[in-house]
């Protein structure tokens, strides 16, 4: 069976040919296309409704860290820094700085009480002969906590002395510095 076309019919029936297979191709990609985009609306949509559990477990790992960051603080202060005054910190640590500077002349002059803290400041003169011993006073006195020391000035000076050792005298200004009554109290809860 052998199909004949007309020769003028050739051309029209090709390009009717080839309209049809592009009208069906682009058919086939609007209907993939409008599947696609309901697909993803229907994601959307589902997501939205549910929690998204990253951000909850990224906010309780950040309250633990916090919880575990006071916990350290907590560890770190004295208990009897939340508990007494500060006047009393304040006055046991001067008689701790004569302990440590045996023989000195401290010199405590008046209270200072300020918003949020108490000082007193202080001025230590003393004699030594081992730079050594000097220095890890001085180290020691710095760190002090609750309250704190801080050093304003430090003065050394060749002492007048008939020894054969030169001695060498320090003399140290500064203030012992602590937080007033119940500020840390009201800051740690």
């Amino acid at each position: 069976m052998n199909i004949t076309i007309d020769p003028r019919l050739k051309l029209p029936l090709t390009r009717f040919l080839i309209a049809g297979t592009c009208c069906a191709v682009s058919f086939a990609a609007a209907l993939l296309a409008k599947n696609y985009d309901d697909s993803l609306r229907k994601t959307l949509v589902e997501r939205q409704k549910q929690p998204t559990p990253t951000n909850a477990l990224k906010m309780q790992d950040a309250i633990n860290d916090m919880a575990a960051n006071i916990d350290k603080v907590k560890r770190m202060v004295p208990s009897e820094t939340l508990s007494s005054p500060g006047e009393v910190k304040i006055i046991h640590t001067l008689d701790q700085l004569s302990d440590l500077f045996v023989g000195a002349e401290i010199r405590p002059e008046s209270l200072e009480i300020r918003e949020e803290q108490i000082m007193l400041p202080v001025s230590i003169r003393y004699d030594s002969t081992n730079f050594t011993d000097a220095v890890n006073r001085i180290g020691r006195l710095q760190s002090l906590s609750f309250p704190f020391f801080s050093v304003k000035e430090l003065t050394i000076t060749q002492s007048s002395t008939e020894k054969k050792t030169a001695a060498v005298a320090y003399t140290i200004n500064g203030a012992l510095v602590t937080a007033k009554n119940g500020s840390m109290q009201t800051q740690q809860k």
